[in-house]
């Protein structure tokens, strides 16, 4: 994130956009309107800085998080044996993570 120059409230704007996710394992309607309210604020404080450079920088962050998130699916089996063979060292928090 550090390369896009996001500020505090840019970033945690993306993290809500990945939180309220339906992929998530969610279909609740008020989830994805909740994720579309986020996307829409970060889309629109975008907008309002000067700068040429983050006139595409929107689409680029949105293409990241589907990126991230194709990863993710296709990483999920190995992650989930990793937790499963070694749960008794891992923080309680990675098996959050799988569940």
């Amino acid at each position: 994130m550090d390369k896009k120059q996001l500020n505090e409230m840019e970033t945690a704007l993306v993290m809500m956009i990945v939180i309220f996710s339906e992929d998530r394992g969610c279909r609740n309607p008020a989830v994805i309107e909740t994720q579309e309210h986020y996307a829409y604020l970060l889309e629109k404080i975008l907008q309002q800085r000067s700068f040429k450079s983050t006139k595409f920088q929107f689409a680029e962050l949105l293409f990241q998080l589907s990126t991230i998130r194709r990863l993710s699916t296709k990483f999920r089996p190995y992650f989930e044996e990793i937790i499963s063979q070694c749960s008794d060292f891992l923080p309680p928090m990675l098996s959050e993570l799988v569940n």
